[in-house]
């Protein structure tokens, strides 16, 4: 059990740790009673179910595996899964079996290194330690087929933000003394290259695929400068075809352990769009095709008055998606880029076209045209 009591300007709690034959009693000190609650909060959990770890013999592994639990529920379910993917795949591995209280920067420095170096064979090579013999050879291959083993700055930054972030907590539960990351120089993360189609090799892109299935969402994100995700996430309700325009209200997302699901746009993003009259005509088509698929599903079709979805009506699946798209970009001879590149392409056009910077800020949903 623990307790709180008031100190003077601090917020004390108080917990016993040890059998009932070697108690001892344990003191932190807060500045705030919303810290002290929530160090209270995890103390007593982590007693209850018997996973409390004495401070000076607690693992960055065993940490991470606390801050995660216990961190988890303020985070938006993509980032969550992402800040899973990175400490499992990366931090545990390389920094997991040191000592929390003996972590020190020189760690991350040399850990951030290594990252730069061979990052993206990580999760092979832990995989070849504990393959058989047989399955060895194919791992090893797998690994001398990265052209590029490292991972790119950016990537190795967006790991240093999450350890910082970590361990910035640790420094409030009073676990260690200050954030070791504060005294890591990252890599600095690198603008990214703006991607779009030219003109020419847009208007030779949609001729060729008029014939293949994702036409119409790709054909809508290029008119548009939807997201994939906004695009994917469209329902019938949110369209107004006779006023001609398009209510951006929600976005498709989808995590392994989750399934599909939807969530508002990101910040700012809910927005009004006038709907070009190509799309218009498209969506007219695609409610009649919608009409003749439900009536061959009959009970099995999944209507979730999805407009771009499966033919059972279930919903797209965006790596799935991006794919195809860039299937057929190899297909016509066309550089590789991502689908969300069509979003770029729709921003450039609009201003060679003229329009102002602002008007297409307010079409994309964003402060920036370029993301």
């Amino acid at each position: 059990m623990a307790w709180i009591e008031k100190r003077g300007k601090k917020f004390r709690v108080i917990y016993d740790v040890g059998t009932p034959e070697n108690r001892e009693r344990r003191v932190a000190s807060f500045d705030t009673p919303e810290e002290a609650g929530q160090f209270k909060k995890k103390i007593e959990y982590e007693l209850s179910i018997g996973t409390y770890i004495d401070i000076t013999k607690m693992t960055v592994a065993e940490y991470f595996d606390h801050w995660i639990r216990l961190h988890g529920d303020k985070l938006e379910p993509m980032t969550l899964s992402s800040y899973e993917h990175q400490i499992r795949n990366h931090i545990k591995p390389n920094l997991g079996e040191h000592k929390l209280a003996k972590l020190s920067p020189m760690h991350l420095q040399d850990y951030y290194a290594k990252q730069l170096q061979e990052g993206r064979i990580d999760k092979l090579k832990m995989e070849l330690l504990k393959a058989e013999r047989k399955k060895k050879d194919k791992i090893q291959k797998r690994i001398d087929n990265f052209i590029t083993p490292g991972l790119s700055p950016t990537s190795v930054n967006y790991q240093h933000r999450i350890i910082h972030k970590a361990l910035k907590q640790a420094v409030k539960w009073q676990m260690v003394a200050r954030n070791v990351a504060d005294a890591v120089e990252p890599p600095a993360r690198v603008k990214a290259t703006i991607d779009y189609l030219q003109k020419g090799q847009l208007n030779t892109f949609l001729g060729c695929i008029k014939t293949f299935s994702d036409y119409h969402v790709i054909l809508t994100a290029v008119l548009t400068g939807m997201r994939q995700g906004e695009l994917l996430g469209l329902r019938w309700s949110d369209i107004d075809l006779d006023a001609g325009l398009i209510y951006v209200r929600q976005q498709l997302q989808y995590l392994p352990s989750k399934g599909f699901f939807f969530k508002p746009p990101k910040q700012h993003s809910n927005r009004t769009i006038p709907m070009p009259l190509p799309i218009n005509a498209v969506f007219r088509k695609i409610a009649k095709e919608q009409d003749k698929l439900k009536n061959l599903y009959d009970k099995k079709y999944k209507d979730m008055n999805l407009i771009f979805c499966e033919p059972d009506g279930s919903p797209m699946a965006g790596t799935a998606l991006t794919k195809r798209f860039q299937k057929l970009l190899k297909a016509n001879s066309l550089p590789k880029i991502r689908f969300h590149s069509l979003r770029h392409t729709f921003a450039t056009m609009a201003r060679v076209a003229g329009v102002r910077v602002e008007d297409i800020q307010d079409l994309l949903g964003h402060a920036d045209i370029s993301t």
